[in-house]
């Protein structure tokens, strides 16, 4: 996978492939020397989901000592890994590069079988069916949560998603950053908007007492009406950002990416645009419009967390009851300086609900405000370009090789 191609010497690969993970666009690398397939990068996130399960939830659920569980979990989880490097004749304690039918086999199978090895059919018995009845479904049930949870990761990872939300990640102390003047001056008139809402019975009274699945709901309904809005707004000018007209133009780009000073002239023939699929087009495309969305749930975390404060200190129980129309349910009170401070669970929804409708405001607002606009995507447009053109690089090379 890290071998050399063309001109790129071998010991890029690896740094090639790191730095479109650190940026979460590996989907970038599709048709390339250095291109890894869906189970290949899902590997790390099914190891993870398969030993937190084999070495903590189970053990600690089972009737047996929790050494005695644990060095069985262990057993199961060593022979499933030396089993995996033999069969693909890798070095027997080698790390396991790439999920197949016999590791899907064990990340299904294994669960289940430590229940079945490790639970006494005692600890089943009083209910309605025969406890080993009740013992086989139990371990049928966990197997197909662990095949549901398999294709859902798989799934996920082909989609680019599990690229996306550590892109995601690490964006977000730089749209922190970056975006100190835009809170600067959006959150003021934000406040002055919604801050008396957060005063007003009838908000209380009506997100304040919802169930959980009514309040995530409407919470959903305006961050979807948000995201759409943006989607449709979005000038993307995916065509020109990935189109390189003049050498000093896809030279810049190849600044700061593995590349830089180590392709050649042949590699670097202008005009030309980089070849995205369609998957790779809407997965640059959800890059574009997540980055505009996070500085709005950046402004929403700060408002939120405003709000929160400013409950605390002035709406004592008392209020707090005659806006709900029944007693709060509490989660942390204290009583001193004449006052009792409380926050409840209400307090919380409506924080929350109108966090998000400053966040859905921000996004109407960005549309129309240019400054906003070249805030939120200026980031990511560049780390796309960047890696349009690394991939540009990497496929000229590739063809090269092959002829």
């Amino acid at each position: 996978m890290s071998q050399s191609t063309g001109s790129t010497p071998s010991t890029t690969g690896g740094e090639i492939v790191r730095w479109f993970d650190r940026r979460g666009l590996t989907l970038l690398l599709s048709g390339t020397p250095y291109a890894r397939s869906t189970s290949e990068r899902a590997t790390p996130v099914l190891i993870g989901w398969f030993l937190l399960l084999m070495l903590v939830a189970l053990p600690m659920s089972t009737t047996l000592a929790w050494w005695a569980a644990l060095g069985m979990a262990l057993a199961i989880v060593v022979v499933t890994w030396l089993a995996s490097n033999a069969l693909r004749r890798r070095p027997l304690l080698g790390p396991v590069q790439k999920i197949g039918w016999l590791e899907s086999a064990a990340f299904v199978i294994g669960p289940p079988l430590m229940i079945t090895l490790a639970t006494s059919t005692d600890e089943f018995a009083g209910e309605d069916v025969d406890p080993l009845t009740f013992k086989v479904l139990t371990a049928v049930i966990v197997a197909l949560l662990q095949l549901v949870a398999l294709l859902v990761i798989l799934g996920l990872e082909r989609l680019g998603i599990v690229t996306l939300s550590r892109w995601l990640s690490r964006s977000l102390g730089r749209s922190l950053s970056q975006t100190g003047s835009t809170l600067a001056t959006s959150l003021p008139v934000s406040l002055g908007v919604v801050f008396f809402f957060f005063l007003n019975p009838g908000v209380w009274g009506s997100i304040g007492t919802l169930t959980i699945t009514p309040f995530l709901a409407v919470i959903s309904v305006l961050l979807l009406l948000a995201a759409l809005f943006i989607a449709r707004q979005q000038d993307l000018g995916l065509a020109e950002l990935v189109h390189f007209e003049t050498p000093d133009e896809l030279q810049d780009a190849l600044s700061d990416t593995p590349l830089v000073g180590l392709a050649d002239e042949s590699a670097l023939e202008v005009p030309a645009s980089c070849p995205l699929t369609r998957r790779q087009r809407f997965y640059v495309r959800q890059i574009a419009m997540l980055s505009q969305l996070m500085v709005g749930l950046i402004i929403a975390a700060a408002v939120f967390l405003l709000f929160v404060v400013i409950g605390y200190l002035a709406v004592d129980p008392a209020t707090a009851q005659v806006w709900t129309r029944s007693a709060p349910n509490v989660l942390l009170r204290y009583e001193g300086a004449g006052h009792t401070y409380l926050i409840s669970s209400a307090h919380l929804q409506v924080a929350g609900f109108l966090a998000c409708f400053v966040a859905f405001n921000f996004t109407l607002a960005s549309a129309t405000d240019a400054r906003l606009r070249h805030t939120a995507k200026e980031a990511a447009f560049q780390v796309i370009r960047q890696a349009c053109a690394v991939r540009l690089v990497l496929l000229r090379q590739g063809d090269r090789a092959q002829a």
